[in-house]
C-alpha cells in the first residue's frame, strides 16, 4: 500500500512541476491553455491523424512527424502552423472538426481539474471469407484482425489539469485464432475458447505539457504514413507494451521508445525527427534488440547504439561474448516526406539491420557468412480537395532483401511473438502468433500498390485498392522450426552449418508466389453515433501455389456517446 502511494505522490509532483514549467516556458497564447496536452489519440480508427495530415498537405507542407500515437499537445502543434486563409470549403470543415477534437474532447465529467469520460460501443462485422487462409499474403490476416471491431468496448479515461491522463480500452474481443478458424462468420466470440482473455488491447498512463509527453502503454505504434506499413515500425502487431518519451517544437523532435517484447527481451528506439524547411520532414531512426536483461545505457538519447559494439558483450552468463550467440540485433532507418507543391507528397523509407562490404559478403576466413539484411519503399501521393472531400491517388512501391529483420538467431530478429490463452481453440502450442515488427509484408517481398480514393473525414470514404504481391520463399522458411539448424537459428551462417550459398539470394527467392488483389472498401456515417463500414477483396495466387480467394465484410458500429 505504501508504494501505490508513493506512486500517486510522485505523479503529482511531476504534475505540479510540469504547470509550473508551462507556464513558465510555453510559447503559446492563453487561449490554448484549456487543450488536453497529455491525452494521446491511440484508437485506430480515429480520423485526427488523417484530418491533420490532409490539412498539412493542403497547405504545402510536411507534418514533422508521422508517428502514432501522439498526444494532443504534438497533433496541436501541427494544426497551429495550418493557414485557415488558404483553405478549401471542405478544408475549413475538416479544421474545425479537428480543432474541437483537440480542445474539446467531449468529456461526460468536466471539472475545472478533473475530466472523466466512459462511453460504451457495440458492434457487429458479418464476414464471407473464401480460401483466404490459403491464396492470400500472411498479412491479410492480421490487417483483416486488425480492422475487426470489438462488439463490446468500454473506453474509458481521465485527464487531471491537463497535464495527466490514463486510458483503457476494455473489450470483448476474438481472438486471432479464432478469427481464422473458428465461427469466422461473425465477430463475436460465440465459444469461451474463442475470447481474447489478454484485454485490453489499449491502456496508458501519460504526463504531458505543451513540448513533451512520456508515455508507458499498450497498444500499436507505426512510423510513416505508407500504404504497405512501415519499414522501421509496423502498427501490424496489434499490442505492444512500451515506454515512450517524447520531447517536440514546430520543427524538431526527439523520440525514445522502448518496447518489451517479454520479460528478458526488449526493443530500444531511438529518432529524432527535423524539418529543415517547410516542404520536407526527415526523421532518422536507432534500433537495438536486446536478447537479455534490461541495459539502461541504450536510453542515452546522445549516443550511436552500434559504438556500444554491444554484440562482443557477455550478456548471457556462462556463453561466450562473441556473436554467434546472438544477444543483440540492430536496426538504422530513415524516413524523408517532400511537399514540393500543394496537394502532392513524394516519399520513402529505408531500414537494414545489416550491410556488408564485397569480402565480408564472401565469407571472412572462409567461415563468416553475413548476408545484407535490408528494405525500403518508395511512394508518391496527390490529395485533391473538392466540395465533397479529398479524392486521393497513390502509388507504392516496397522492396525487401530476403534477409531483412533475419537476424543470427530468432531471439534478435525483429519479428514479435506472443501466445494465447490455452482455452485458444489451437491449444497452447498451437497458438503463437508471430508478426513483423517491421515491414510487415515480410523479408523476401517485392511489393506494389495503387490506390484511390474519396474521404470526407467524420462522413463517408471509397477505397479503390489493387495490389501486387511478389513473394519468395525465405519468409516461410524462418517461421519453419524444421529448417532450424542449430535450434533456433536460421541463417546463412551457423555454427557448423554454415550455407554461403545463402548470402547470394535476391528477392523473390526459391520458387515464388504472385499475389493480385483487387480490393473495394467504404464507410458511411449514417448517424452522429453510427459507422456503417464494409469491404470486398478478390485475390489471385499464381507460381507457387494457384488459386483465388474472397474475403467480403460488412459491419455496423454504434456509440452510445
Amino acid at each position: 500500500m505504501k508504494s501505490k502511494k508513493y506512486i500517486v505522490i510522485l505523479f503529482l509532483v511531476i504534475c505540479l512541476i510540469t504547470k509550473t514549467a508551462q507556464t513558465g516556458f510555453a510559447t503559446e497564447n492563453e487561449s490554448e491553455y484549456d487543450i488536453p496536452y497529455a491525452k494521446i489519440f491511440y484508437e485506430r480508427n480515429t480520423d485526427v491523424y488523417d484530418s491533420v495530415y490532409f490539412l498539412a498537405i493542403e497547405n504545402g507542407f510536411s507534418p514533422l512527424s508521422y508517428k502514432k500515437p501522439q498526444s494532443a499537445a504534438e497533433l496541436y502543434k501541427t494544426l497551429s502552423l495550418i493557414d485557415k486563409d488558404t483553405l478549401s470549403t471542405i478544408g475549413l470543415q475538416v479544421y474545425e472538426n479537428t480543432r474541437k477534437t483537440l480542445t474539446q474532447p467531449n468529456y461526460l465529467l468536466k471539472q475545472k481539474i478533473l475530466k472523466f469520460n466512459i462511453n460504451g460501443e457495440l458492434a457487429i462485422q458479418g464476414r464471407l471469407p473464401y480460401n483466404v487462409n490459403k491464396y492470400t499474403p500472411r498479412i491479410d490476416r492480421f490487417l483483416s484482425y486488425n480492422d475487426m471491431p470489438a462488439p463490446l468496448a468500454v473506453p474509458i479515461e481521465f485527464l487531471i489539469s491537463n497535464y495527466f491522463y490514463t486510458y483503457c480500452h476494455l473489450s470483448l474481443h476474438k481472438n486471432f485464432a479464432a478469427s481464422k478458424f473458428s465461427n469466422t462468420f461473425l465477430n463475436i466470440p460465440l465459444k469461451l475458447k474463442d475470447m481474447d482473455f489478454h484485454f485490453p488491447k489499449q491502456a496508458g498512463i501519460a504526463v504531458g505539457g505543451s513540448f513533451f509527453n512520456i508515455n508507458i502503454g499498450r497498444g500499436s505504434l507505426n512510423l510513416g504514413r505508407t500504404l504497405g506499413g512501415s519499414m522501421l515500425i509496423a502498427d501490424t502487431v496489434d499490442r505492444f507494451d512500451y515506454f515512450s518519451g517524447t520531447v517536440f517544437t514546430k520543427n524538431l523532435k526527439l523520440d525514445v521508445t522502448v518496447l518489451e517484447l517479454n520479460p528478458t527481451r526488449f526493443l530500444f528506439i531511438h529518432e529524432v525527427s527535423f524539418r529543415p524547411i517547410k516542404q520536407i520532414s526527415v526523421t532518422l531512426h536507432e534500433g537495438v534488440l536486446i536478447n537479455s536483461f534490461f541495459d539502461p545505457r541504450f536510453l542515452n538519447p546522445a549516443m550511436i547504439f552500434h559504438s556500444h559494439a554491444a554484440w562482443t558483450e557477455d550478456y548471457l552468463p556462462g556463453t561466450k561474448p562473441a556473436s554467434e550467440n546472438g544477444a543483440v540485433g540492430s536496426q538504422f532507418g530513415i524516413t524523408i516526406d517532400a511537399v514540393p507543391i500543394k496537394g502532392l507528397r513524394i516519399y520513402g523509407q529505408f531500414g537494414m539491420n545489416q550491410f556488408q562490404t564485397a569480402s565480408e559478403l564472401k565469407g571472412l576466413n572462409g567461415k563468416n557468412y553475413t548476408p545484407n539484411s535490408l528494405g525500403g519503399l518508395f511512394g508518391i501521393e496527390y490529395v485533391y480537395p473538392t466540395k465533397i472531400g479529398y479524392i486521393i491517388s497513390s502509388l507504392e512501391g516496397i522492396y525487401a532483401n530476403p534477409w531483412y529483420n533475419i537476424l543470427s538467431n530468432k531471439k534478435i530478429s525483429y519479428y514479435h511473438y506472443r501466445k494465447e490463452m490455452a482455452s485458444s481453440i489451437l491449444g497452447d502450442q498451437g497458438s503463437q502468433i508471430n508478426t513483423w515488427i517491421s515491414n510487415p509484408y515480410g523479408p523476401d517481398t517485392i511489393t506494389g500498390i495503387a490506390l484511390f480514393a474519396l474521404v470526407n473525414p467524420k462522413k463517408y470514404s471509397c477505397t479503390l485498392t489493387y495490389r501486387l504481391v511478389c513473394k519468395g520463399e525465405n519468409e516461410e522458411n524462418f517461421f519453419d522450426k524444421n529448417k532450424e539448424e542449430p535450434s533456433g537459428v536460421y541463417y546463412p551462417e551457423a555454427e557448423g552449418n554454415n550455407h554461403p550459398e545463402w548470402v547470394n539470394w535476391r528477392s523473390p527467392s526459391g520458387n515464388p508466389i504472385f499475389f493480385n488483389t483487387i480490393k473495394i472498401s467504404g464507410s458511411y456515417q449514417i448517424l452522429n453515433n453510427l459507422l456503417a463500414r464494409g469491404s470486398f477483396a478478390w485475390t489471385n495466387a499464381s507460381g507457387k501455389i494457384k488459386g483465388n480467394a474472397i474475403d467480403c465484410s460488412l459491419s455496423l458500429e454504434y456509440s452510445i456517446r
